[in-house]
């Protein structure tokens, strides 16, 4: 908490939260501005900044009326804890910032670190795109790559969850869970929540988006949690699936299951640095119902081969990749561990107390995915764990004879072959200059012994294991339509990540697709691919000069609205050939 004199109550003198004439440079002015900017001689002629941080309008408290936050009207700015009771609506490429918790106090707000809560029967609808993403991130101007400057973003739901309803993580008084597992809280799509994690106290943090006790009628998409200080996204019951989740150097787990979680999620992405945690913490609760069953398939997890855990907000420091306990089930298909300096998997705490029949019963485990179950942890023996520490740490209370123990001669059994990634450093760490962790090419050994995934209109077959595709995979069907949906090579970390903004990885502008077929007024970054059936209302805008090129015959069901100014492009037939199309 900041300390500060009082100034005169007078109606002359303005109360700061700041010693000195100015306050902080921060993204927002909440309290202040750099007013030398706008009047000294020092900032004409170059001694000095000549502007000042950009005026953000400010939220805080109880919204009680549908809220729309418009990317014209903003930025914006968290001075307090924010609760949704109807709907919020943010548009496209918004930006919402957050003060500290010491800094909500010096505005007179309560001592709590600012945070978006959304409330059991609120809806959020967050649906950015590819080139204008939402993102939540801390007020300091250049944060780097510190953690715990704010809060986070909490959702809670309606959707079941072990003992009915329960008090969410983060803050205090509120409940979440019920029985309607159809439950939808809205829409979370290229949504980045940045530097946050604040701890509130002892076991008590914010995660970088929570879901508690939210349903299936939710849709969640192209979210990525960088820099928090506790867990990247933890979910807590419900019913919630996901997909393309990315989550860069989480101070504790990056992704986070129990209460009786019963979600999918499939392409996640995880970079657990040299003093994070675990890639997944997956619990569950042996004394009641209902079981946590994650099923996760198609995810790229690095480690660093020097891990050693330095969370401060963890509850267990037992080193492993990927942490299962408590009695969880669920699916784990298609999986890369790369960099495992520890352990790969650790499974413990499988058995309850002697009343155990009371509760959720016993568990097993299985590496056939013929023997899939509701009280079954199914670990594929076709994973990948490439490192140097052990395959399987597995707790006595978990061990299946000759199926699921730590021996490597009897026991649980993982692909240990290099996949051969294109640049993934053993240290990857946050201080990386650049990595790139797609396999080198369709001969890496991602692409043999592929699971199969459930068949229930959720998951997607892919031919390789882990996250991403090869480097140079090209999908002419995958076309980024309206600048809506994966780019045609398969890397989403592209048009979505932190690590894309900061070069450290591959950007959406730098990406090598093969466009020997593009020869004319487009290329294969300046105009967006038209191709197929257009099913849905569709609208073709001019923006800052994005052209279109037809690379296949289109059909329109529905509606195609084209903005005056629209130019579009068409490819030869030979040439939709070579990219697959019928002649």
């Amino acid at each position: 908490m900041l300390l500060r004199a009082q100034v005169p109550d007078d109606g002359f003198f303005t109360q700061t939260g700041f010693k000195g004439a100015f306050s902080y440079e921060g993204a927002c002015d909440a309290e202040s501005t750099f007013w030398l900017a706008g009047l000294s001689y020092a900032a004409e002629n170059g001694m000095t900044a000549n502007t000042g941080a950009s005026s953000c309008q400010e939220l805080c408290g109880d919204l009680t009326v549908d809220t729309y936050l418009y990317a014209a009207n903003g930025p914006f700015v968290l001075t307090c804890q924010v609760f949704v009771t109807t709907s919020l609506w943010i548009e496209a490429g918004t930006t919402i910032y957050s003060l500290s918790a010491s800094e909500a106090v010096a505005m007179g707000n309560a001592d709590a670190a600012p945070a978006l809560i959304i409330e059991p029967g609120a809806t959020i609808t967050a649906s950015g795109t590819s080139s204008d993403p939402i993102t939540f991130t801390s007020n300091v101007a250049n944060p780097g790559t510190a953690a715990g400057l704010w809060g986070g973003l909490i959702i809670m739901g309606d959707a079941s969850v072990y003992g009915g309803t329960d008090e969410v993580e983060g803050i205090t008084g509120y409940y979440y869970g019920g029985s309607d597992d159809d439950d939808n809280s809205g829409t979370l799509s290229y949504v980045r929540v940045w530097h946050g994690g604040a701890v509130i106290g002892a076991d008590n943090e914010i995660n970088g988006i929570t879901f508690a006790g939210v349903g299936s009628g939710t849709t969640v998409e192209y979210c990525e949690v960088a820099f928090n200080l506790d867990d990247g996204f933890e979910w807590f019951g419900g019913t919630v699936n996901a997909k393309y989740l990315s989550v860069l150097f989480a101070g504790d787990d990056a992704l986070d299951t129990d209460l009786g979680f019963t979600g999918k999620i499939q392409f996640a992405y995880v970079m657990v640095g040299s003093a994070g945690n675990h890639g997944t913490e997956m619990d569950s609760k042996w004394d009641g119902t209902p079981r946590s069953y994650p099923q996760l398939y198609s995810a790229t997890f690095i480690g660093h081969m020097n891990h050693v855990v330095g969370s401060v907000s963890t509850d267990d420091t037992a080193a492993a990749i990927l942490r299962f306990r408590e009695g969880t089930a669920g699916e784990f298909g298609n999986i890369v561990v790369y960099n495992s300096g520890t352990a790969g998997v650790k499974n413990n705490d499988c058995a309850a107390s002697s009343d155990d029949g009371a509760g959720a019963g016993a568990i097993s485990a299985t590496q056939d995915s013929s023997a899939i179950g509701a009280d079954v942890l199914f670990f594929s023996s076709n994973n990948v764990i490439y490192g140097n520490g052990d395959l399987f740490d597995i707790d006595s209370s978990c061990e299946v004879s000759g199926v699921w123990t730590s021996s490597v001669a009897d026991g649980a059994t993982a692909v240990t072959s290099d996949p051969s990634l294109v640049d993934m450093p053993y240290d990857a760490d946050t201080d990386t200059a650049y990595f790139d962790p797609r396999p080198s090419s369709d001969s890496s050994k991602l692409y043999e012994d592929v699971d199969d995934v459930p068949s229930d209109g959720f998951f997607e077959q892919t031919l390789y294991k882990g996250a991403f595709p090869h480097k140079d995979f090209y999908d002419p069907d995958a076309r980024r339509r309206l600048a809506s949906t994966v780019g045609s090579n398969g890397y989403w970390l592209a048009d979505l990540s932190y690590a894309a903004e900061m070069g450290m990885t591959e950007s959406l502008n730098g990406l090598e697709v093969d466009d020997t077929y593009y020869n004319g007024e487009c290329d294969a970054d300046s105009c967006i691919e038209l191709c197929g059936d257009l099913e849905l209302p569709t609208y073709l805008y001019k923006n800052d000069g994005t052209s279109y090129i037809i690379t296949c015959q289109v059909f329109v069901s529905e509606y195609l609205y084209i903005e005056a100014g629209v130019t579009i492009y068409a490819l030869s037939a030979a040439q939709a050939v070579s990219l697959g199309h019928p002649d």
